[in-house]
């Protein structure tokens, strides 16, 4: 996807044998975020990963302040 910006984070709670993972997406040069079609997009290829997920996946949008 031409000018998105991806990251993927981990926080590993101490003792815990699990980890939370989030995902970010910007396109920055238009500071929107990204466009329905474009998250539909993201959800449909995350689908692959369920097997390592226990738990729902979730969006959040965040707007500058």
């Amino acid at each position: 996807m031409p000018g998105l910006q991806a990251r993927w984070l981990t926080r590993a709670d101490a003792g815990s044998t699990t980890q939370t993972w989030m995902e970010t997406y910007a396109r920055p040069e238009d500071m929107q975020g990204v466009c329905t079609a474009t998250q539909t997009l993201i959800e449909e290829r995350a689908r692959s990963l369920g097997a390592l997920i226990d738990g729902g996946r979730h969006a959040e949008a965040f707007v500058p302040a």
